[in-house]
């Protein structure tokens, strides 16, 4: 069913349309991350406001376009009881966003087991991984080297993947984060080794920058 709406959407748009699906537990900012997202690279210049996020029950669904690449994004609520119905779009995602909560150890640490679950999966062993670390400006929140190190992710050389910090509802590094992803959607995975973890900085506030 979903390769069939996928198709579909591709032939009526005549356009070169990138799957992605966003993934993460319950309430680690999920959706609120996808409509930041859309206001972030809306084709307006009419600013927006974040809209009330309710828990998804199922899920959700938007189109992107960034520089000259287009995303179909599907947002899953992260309830286990939900999760069955992600087994129906994981096998056709070119890309997918993983989302963790850093306001504490422990919910760094259930992001840990469904993310070390997803990337043991031998059909997104190419795939590009968006790694957002949600919440940073909450009070308390761990770092993202404290998250990675929580993690504990093996290093492998051919997985492409990509940590990037934020807060969605302050909005910054989302557009950082995704921006990565755009570029990388279509090259050949690189080497992620502890050089380069050092060198990710906390994004400035885009309203200091204005």
């Amino acid at each position: 069913m979903f390769s069939l709406l996928d198709a579909a959407w591709k032939q009526l748009y005549k356009v070169q349309q990138h799957t992605t699906i966003l993934l993460g537990p319950s309430s680690v900012g999920k959706t609120t991350i996808l409509e930041r997202l859309k206001i972030l690279f809306a084709e307006t210049d009419n600013p927006k406001e974040l809209p009330k996020i309710r828990p998804t029950v199922g899920l959700n669904v938007a189109n992107l376009k960034v520089a000259n690449t287009y995303f179909l994004i599907w947002d899953f609520g992260g309830k286990e009881s939900l999760r069955p119905i992600w087994e129906k779009y994981v096998n056709d995602a070119e890309t997918v966003i993983y989302v963790v909560d850093s306001s504490s150890e422990e919910t760094v640490k259930e992001a840990k087991k469904l993310l070390n679950e997803l990337l043991e999966r031998t059909d997104l062993l190419k795939v590009p991984f968006l790694i957002y670390i949600n919440k940073q400006d909450l009070p308390g929140a761990l770092t993202l080297l404290e998250v990675v190190d929580k993690l504990d992710l093996p290093m492998e050389v051919d997985r492409l993947r990509w940590f990037q910090n934020c807060s969605a509802v302050q909005g910054y590094g989302v557009k950082e984060g995704f921006e990565w992803l755009e570029r990388h959607v279509a090259t050949k995975p690189q080497t992620l080794c502890s050089e380069n973890m050092k060198k990710i900085a906390k994004p400035e506030p885009s309203y200091l920058r204005e």
